[in-house]
């Protein structure tokens, strides 16, 4: 008995599989995916306004349920040739496709082997997709990112006029140097390095990259460990400054053209594109470092005051104050002699009140002596 009701089991799972073989073979042979690819072109065209280009041909992926697989994906804004949104093996799943039949609301999932937004670089992205009420919300979002990972989520609106984007993610454990390098250049002078966690949260407008840089508001904070400032070499201004302190020669530069650090924090304020920070704190093996200034996100204009306080080696007890602007390119990095002046002038007022105290204490004994010295205080 036993033995029957198994082979019956057998047949039916049997069956069954068979059944699904065949439903996926007549799904690639009849129901064949290229003819979406006109459709979802002229559908984000007239929904957005942005050029979708899907190069080569599509196809439908299985696992880990049905989705159409795209060899290659290219997003564009109006009036741009390029495109700000460059993507290879993406698969959208299965339920994506309900934007053929309904404009109103949207489910679904995409997942991307990797994708370049802007300039940065992103592998294994996957995201659930949301479409309502023309409101798009991309919800949990998860990547690799530069051999960390990021996670967070965003939303955009108004895609027929001007754009609106939200988001707020968080990355962890990036390398902040090859990220920095895809957003501004490897030519640039000014670089850090090291292993970073990052927040942002952000609002932005726009269909141009000008445009969105612009109209960003937000907030971001960061913390950078075991890393290098490259172009700034704080070690050699800091006994440069000791040295004019001392009123002693001062020693050419090693060529060494970086600061390496213990930890780098701080937090920034974004408005309208511009981006200010007062509590940004360097802990390197020499000193501690803090700093304020702003940088203008669209044009890269740096305008840093950092105060240096030296470790117990150095003879100067004084901060010293250093500062770095211009272009982020080749940022201008100078010790602000207006501010070593003071601090000189300051010294050598104390070496004169020291004198005129000795003096007095010598000369001017009882209660005037006793007046004159608190004057000098």
């Amino acid at each position: 008995m036993m033995m029957k009701i198994l082979k019956t089991l057998l047949s039916i799972t049997a069956l069954i599989l068979i059944i699904c073989i065949l439903a996926i073979g007549m799904l690639v042979f009849f129901a064949d995916p290229n003819k979406l690819k006109p459709v979802l072109v002229e559908e984000v065209k007239k929904t957005t306004g942005y050029q979708l280009i899907i190069e080569g041909k599509l196809s439908w992926s299985f696992y880990p349920g049905l989705a159409v697989k795209m060899e290659h994906v290219l997003l564009s804004a109006p009036g741009q040739t390029s495109a700000f949104v460059d993507a290879h093996d993406v698969r959208m799943a299965a339920d994506l496709m309900e934007l053929l039949r309904s404009k109103e609301k949207l489910q679904g999932g995409v997942s991307i082997a990797s994708l370049r937004l802007m300039n940065i670089q992103a592998e294994k992205v996957n995201a659930r997709l949301q479409w309502k009420s023309n409101i798009l919300t991309i919800s949990p979002i998860t990547a690799h990112l530069y051999q960390g990972r990021l996670e967070g989520e965003a939303s955009g609106r108004r895609f027929t006029s001007e754009p609106v984007w939200n988001w707020d993610v968080q990355a962890s454990n990036i390398q902040i140097k090859p990220l920095l390098e895809d957003i501004n250049g490897k030519k640039t002078r000014l670089n850090l390095s090291g292993t970073g966690q990052m927040k942002m949260q952000a609002e932005t407008s726009g269909k141009t990259r000008e445009r969105m840089t612009d109209n960003l508001n937000g907030s971001v904070s960061f913390n950078l460990s075991n890393g290098a400032m490259e172009g700034v070499d704080l070690n050699y201004l800091l006994k440069n400054a000791d040295a004019l302190l001392n009123k002693e020669a001062v020693n050419p530069p090693e060529n060494l053209n970086q600061t390496e650090f213990n930890r780098l924090t701080g937090t920034a304020l974004i408005s309208q594109g511009v981006a200010e920070s007062k509590d940004i704190f360097l802990t390197a093996p020499a000193f501690t470092a803090n700093a304020q200034g702003t940088i203008v996100l669209k044009s890269r204009e740096l305008d840093l005051q950092l105060q240096v306080k030296p470790g117990e080696s150095a003879r100067t007890k004084w901060e010293i104050p250093v500062l770095i602007t211009g272009d982020v390119s080749h940022p201008d990095v100078r010790l602000d002699t207006m501010e070593i002046q003071k601090i000189l002038t300051a010294q050598e007022i104390d070496k004169l009140k020291s004198k005129a105290a000795k003096e007095i204490k010598k000369h001017v004994p009882g209660k005037t002596g006793e007046f004159l010295q608190n004057l000098l205080r």
